[in-house]
This record gives structure tokens, C-alpha cells and sequence, in this order.
């Protein structure tokens, strides 16, 4: 984060502060009813419409709070965190903080330690020692195959002709019928993705929770952010693909091209879920 927020970087932020706040005041929405919604604390959305970035611990806590916070109002989050990251760039080097220097302006000298090529002669003998004895030694050599028992393994399978030998990878969890299965590809505890086979996608999200914010965008579109209630139902549908953010997955129930996924994630961490159409 800049040393220096009182110039450009501090007139950016003062005014991304004031276009998050004017939003969420236009939509109606108390500061506790934006924690609860996007699990960002009070004390940092108040940083965040205020332009205070002391308050976080770090830079990639700011982007990524600034990014969610943005996105939960229906704002473009990914390009208001660039407006930051370019008024960041634009800092003149005069306006950064100085490096600092030891005492006395001169390099602290590092002591020397004579005792180190000793050892490292040490190890250099005993390691040329240890390849003589076994170059001395010479390989083992059975005097006869190993006899089927305990202890023994099977030896593989021949290769099939014209084939490696080498196992086959793992495949993809696979659901649905052939004519329209769901692989899922990734499944990590704030990314999904899943492909699907079929002439276009249809996903249908039903809240199962009290409430959940969720934010789409199908075959690259504008992005559409909106806050769904308990037993709320919208079907989205696209050519080749959707990508969705919900703010508490465990809400959400996922079903893509008729396929019932179940809670799109873990309850209270937010996770972003694209859906691809094979070809």
C-alpha cells in the first residue's frame, strides 16, 4: 500500500469512498445490513466509503474488500479497483517513501566466519569418501527371481498394443446423461468450474437460506449483481458460458441443464462458479 495516501492515491479513494456510500444510500441499505449481505466488517466498509486504508491489514485486503463491497451495490467492482491500482501507479517517485539507510549512511559490513570453508572441506571429503566405497562396492545382483509370497507385488498389466504403459488420468466427476453431462474440473473452497455438454447452458439457482447476494454474467456480458431471498427461483441461460459470485454458496441451490448440483459451496464463504459449454 502507498506510504504517501494524501495526494493522488488519497483523492482517488476519498472519491471511490463517496460513490460506494451515495449507492448504498440510494439503495436504501444500512451499513449492518451490507455486513451481514457481504461479510465485511463494519469498521472496514466505514474505512472503505471514508477512504481510510489504513484500517487494513493489507493491500490485497483493500482490492479484494473494495472489489465485493463495490459488486454487493451493483457497481463494476474489477473497474473501480482499477481506477486505484492506476492512480497507484501514477505516484511520482518524490512522493514515495525514502528507503531507509543504516546508521551513518554505510553498509553494515557482514562478519566473516573462517569456520565455514572448514566444514564445507569436511563435507567435500566425506562425500568423495562415500562415493569411492560405493563405486567399490558395485551393484547387487540377484541370484534368482524373486518367488510369489507375502511381500511381493504384482507386476502390472502388459500395455496395450500401440500404448504407453503410463496410467490413464483420473477423469472428471462426471453427472447427468450422456447426451448432456456435467464435469466438474475444479473444485476449490472459493473457485468452480464446470463443463457441460449440450446445445446451450441453462442454470437455475433457488435460495434455500434466508438470503443470498449473487452477481452473473453469461457469454461475457455486462456483469448483474442482486440480492435473492429464501425461495427465490431465476434461471439463467447462455451459449457458452455463465460465471456467477454468490455471497453465501451454502444458500444456493445449483442445478445446471437439469442436473441438481445441491449448496453451491460452504455456508458464509463466498465463491465464484463458471459454467463452460463443451464444444
Amino acid at each position: 500500500m502507498p506510504e504517501n495516501t494524501s495526494g493522488r492515491v488519497g483523492q482517488e479513494l476519498v472519491a471511490i469512498g463517496e460513490l460506494l456510500r451515495a449507492e448504498r444510500q440510494r439503495r436504501g441499505i444500512s451499513l449492518e445490513q451490507a455486513q451481514e449481505e457481504t461479510k465485511i466488517r463494519r469498521r472496514y466498509l466505514e474505512a472503505l466509503e471514508g477512504g481510510d486504508p489504513k484500517v487494513f491489514p493489507g493491500e490485497v485486503y483493500l482490492k479484494g474488500f473494495m472489489k465485493n463491497y463495490a459488486q454487493f451495490l451493483g457497481l463494476p467492482g474489477e473497474e473501480i479497483v482499477a481506477r486505484y491500482v492506476r492512480a497507484c501507479a501514477e505516484v511520482p517517485e518524490e512522493e514515495k517513501a525514502p528507503r531507509k539507510k543504516p546508521p551513518g549512511g554505510a553498509p553494515v559490513a557482514q562478519p566473516r566466519h573462517p569456520g565455514g570453508l572448514l566444514t564445507l572441506a569436511v563435507l567435500a571429503v566425506l562425500l568423495a569418501a562415500a562415493a569411492i566405497f560405493f563405486v567399490a562396492r558395485g551393484p547387487a545382483v540377484r541370484t534368482s527371481p524373486p518367488q510369489p509370497g507375502a511381500g511381493t507385488e504384482a507386476s502390472p498389466p502388459p500395455a496395450a498394443p500401440g500404448g504407453t504403459g503410463a496410467p490413464a488420468p483420473e477423469a472428471p466427476a462426471v453427472e447427468g446423461t450422456p447426451e448432456n453431462q456435467v464435469h466438474l474440473v475444479q473444485d476449490l473452497p472459493k473457485e468452480a468450474l464446470y463443463q457441460v455438454r449440450g446445445n446451450e447452458l441453462t442454470v437455475e439457482l433457488k435460495v434455500v437460506g434466508e438470503r443470498c447476494w449473487v452477481a452473473v454474467r453469461t457469454d461475457g456480458g455486462a456483469e448483474q449483481a442482486r440480492t435473492l431471498v429464501r425461495g427465490a427461483k431465476e434461471s439463467l441461460t447462455a451459449r457458452d458460458k455463465i460465471w456467477l459470485r454468490a455471497g453465501d454458496p451454502g444458500a444456493l441451490e445449483l442445478t445446471i441443464n437439469g442436473v441438481n448440483l445441491g449448496p453451491a459451496g460452504v455456508p458464509g464463504r463466498p465463491r465464484n462458479i463458471s459454467i463452460e459449454r463443451l464444444p
